[in-house]
C-alpha cells in the first residue's frame, strides 16, 4: 500500500469534470421531461399533428438546453468547490489518500 497526498486540484480540470457530470444528470432530466411533456400533449384533445410539433420542439429544447445549463451551474460549482478545497488544503497540509496496487 501506497499513501500520496494530494496538496492542489487543478480548478478548470475539477470544474470541467463536475460540469460534465452535471450535464448528464441533466441529459437524464431532460429526456424525462420531454416524454412526459409528449404523453401530456398527445393525450390531450388538440389534434395529433399539432401534438407531435409541440412534442418535438419541447424534447429538443430540453434534451439540448437543460444540459448546457446544467453544464454551466456544474462548471461554477466545480470551480467553486476547486477554490475552497485548495484553501482547506493548503491550511491542512493535504489529503492524504491511500492506494493499494492489485496483482
Amino acid at each position: 500500500m501506497k499513501t500520496i497526498s494530494v496538496q492542489k486540484l487543478k480548478v478548470g480540470s475539477f470544474a470541467k469534470v463536475v460540469g460534465i457530470t452535471q450535464a448528464v444528470f441533466g441529459f437524464v432530466y431532460g429526456l424525462v421531461l420531454s416524454i412526459g411533456v409528449a404523453a401530456g400533449a398527445i393525450e390531450e384533445t388538440t389534434g395529433f399533428v399539432q401534438s407531435l410539433g409541440v412534442s418535438i420542439l419541447v424534447i429538443g429544447l430540453s434534451v439540448i438546453i437543460i444540459p448546457l445549463i446544467a453544464y454551466v451551474i456544474g462548471w461554477i460549482q466545480g470551480a467553486i468547490t476547486a477554490l475552497i478545497l485548495n484553501f482547506v488544503f493548503a491550511e491542512s497540509d493535504g489529503l492524504d489518500i491511500v492506494i493499494e496496487d492489485k496483482k
